[in-house]
């Protein structure tokens, strides 16, 4: 009998799939534990949820194997137990599951953990071995981490093979070396196409960059046809609420590790975008962050607090604070710290609203 997890169908028979569990029927025991785990057709009950999923995972059903993996590494259903996530995930893999080999190249990678060392060689082999067994995503991980290292030609082969099986970040990754020409000249019209694909496989950044090309004819001769389709694209995502490319980039990474090949993008665009007569306040600021943190520039506290001194100047509150704790801290400027308070009660005059 075919089970599958459908909405609608959970909520008027999931007390026959849970009949069936309860009989050993493998696949009826995997759908019941997720229900059960996440109240879907049924009521939350995390210890029968837990008790499902692992019979099903010791009679060798991969899914219930990688599920229970992610509940222990996570703490879905019961305490995080990562050796035990490790065994399953383990477990999971053997069975041929992708998704499972870029789990375990996860732990490794990220190391520190009793009985999982910090082996970043081993989880690379382990996200090609994810892309192999049909989960292409891993291919970006894997790119990036040999970015990181250094070895771009190993990351652009990455990127391009994710692209290849339809990964739209690495397309986007793929269209940003070409851009910015990281291994050899700039390839414009390749990082177009890139950002294309990326675009149509659902990346919104990459709509934005489609539209700043076209804009800019980078990559493509200047057709105001083709820029009015991207930007009534990028509306339709509603995108287009005042900020700059630049300004996305910085705030769609700013809380993400960021990879060195993204570091360069954000940098590139805001020093471009500042250069521009009436740019939004906001940007002075992410590009003084950015050379505060040498986000993709070498860092630079003289050239942060510049930036901040021109936004706080533009009128953006978060400039002057940036800027009133370089004056605290004598960072790009002589230290100061009746300037620094000065700057914060201008940063506090900025957001108060108006009467």
């Amino acid at each position: 009998m075919d089970i599958t997890i459908d909405e609608s169908y959970l909520e008027h028979r999931f007390q026959n799939i849970r009949q069936l569990a309860d009989r050993g029927h493998t696949k009826a025991q995997y759908i019941a534990a997720d229900c059960l785990c996440y109240g879907k057709g049924t009521k939350k009950d995390p210890a029968a949820a837990l008790r499902y999923m692992t019979e099903a995972a010791n009679k060798g059903y991969p899914e219930a194997e990688l599920a229970l993996g992610s509940w222990y590494c996570v703490g879905v259903c019961t305490d995080v137990d990562i050796p035990t996530a490790l065994k399953w995930y383990e477990r999971a893999a053997d069975h041929g599951m992708g998704k499972a080999y870029a789990c375990v190249g996860k732990l490794y990678q990220i190391g520190g953990i009793p009985g999982i060392p910090k082996a970043p060689g081993y989880a690379m082999e382990l996200y090609e071995m994810a892309a192999k067994n049909g989960w292409p995503d891993a291919l970006v991980t894997c790119g990036l981490m040999r970015l990181e290292k250094g070895d771009c030609e190993a990351a652009l082969d990455c990127f391009s093979r994710g692209r290849e099986k339809g990964v739209a970040r690495a397309a986007l990754l793929l269209g940003d070396m070409y851009l910015l020409g990281v291994i050899h000249a700039p390839r414009h019209e390749d990082a177009l196409a890139c950002y294309k694909q990326a675009a149509n496989l659902g990346s919104t950044i990459s709509a934005l960059l489609v539209w700043e090309c076209a804009r800019r004819g980078i990559g493509c001769r200047r057709d105001a046809d083709f820029a009015a389709y991207w930007e009534a694209r990028c509306s339709q995502l509603g995108l287009l609420d005042g900020r700059t490319l630049g300004q996305y980039l910085f705030l769609h990474y700013r809380d993400m590790p960021l990879p060195s090949i993204s570091t360069l993008m954000i940098a590139q665009w805001l020093k471009e975008e500042t250069a521009f007569p009436h740019i939004r306040p906001d940007s002075y600021r992410m590009l003084g962050d950015c050379y505060a943190n040498g986000y993709g520039m070498v860092q630079d506290d003289d050239a942060a607090a510049e930036m901040y001194e021109r936004g706080a100047d533009a009128g953006d509150p978060i400039s002057c604070r940036r800027l009133a704790d370089c004056y605290a801290e004598g960072r790009g400027v002589p230290q100061d710290r009746r300037e620094a308070a000065l700057l914060r009660d201008q940063a506090e005059q900025l957001e108060r609203p108006e009467d």
